[in-house]
């Protein structure tokens, strides 16, 4: 029989860098284990500050394309494996031509010079190489940005209306400033 696809990003993935608190699917069993996540009582028109907030749907999902629950320390085990070019706490996760692979620019987006690769999105930061993905779900969403020619990243999270790809983005460039002016 065929491994479930949560299964094998278990066994794969989350195991051999130690994401005990990561799950691969999202389902009624574990959902009192998770955040609330919370959306804008009006879902007719833009979000606004100022609007009240009431508990976002629930549903099941556990498909490849985003089923991951995480936490932020677990989320940096990962950021910290791809910042060290797909090696984990106890081994390569990703060859090296694996790895080269995903950082590969393929397809253009957004801003000029921006691409999407196989998996993440690259772009550049100051003159220099970053990588990031997002991630979301009705109520939730995720932001993950790398630098790795100095080895710095950061996450955030948000279990509402909100932009963690902007809070994401600023600790790097912040970072990157104090690094810089030593």
């Amino acid at each position: 029989e065929r491994d479930r696809y949560a299964a094998i990003i278990r066994r794969r993935l989350l195991a051999p860098l130690g994401m005990g608190a990561t799950l691969a699917e999202f389902t009624h069993d574990n959902r009192l284990a998770m955040a609330k996540g919370y959306t804008s009582l009006h879902d007719d028109r833009p979000t606004r500050v100022s609007d009240p907030l009431v508990e976002a749907p629930w549903i099941e999902y556990g498909s490849g394309d985003g089923s991951l629950v995480s936490t932020p320390a677990d989320l940096g085990r990962y950021l910290t494996m791809l910042l060290n070019r797909g090696m984990g706490p106890d081994g390569r996760l990703l060859s090296e031509r694996g790895f080269a692979t995903l950082m590969q620019p393929w397809a253009p987006i957004g801003a000029e010079g921006e691409r999407y690769g196989y998996g993440i999105f690259l772009g550049s930061l100051d003159g220099r190489p970053i990588f990031w993905h997002s991630g979301g779900m009705i109520g939730f969403s995720s932001f993950m940005v790398g630098e790795p020619e100095l080895g710095v990243g950061a996450i955030a999270f948000v279990n509402g209306p909100g932009a963690p790809g902007s809070v994401a983005r600023f600790a790097p460039w912040a970072l990157t400033a104090v690094f810089g002016a030593l």
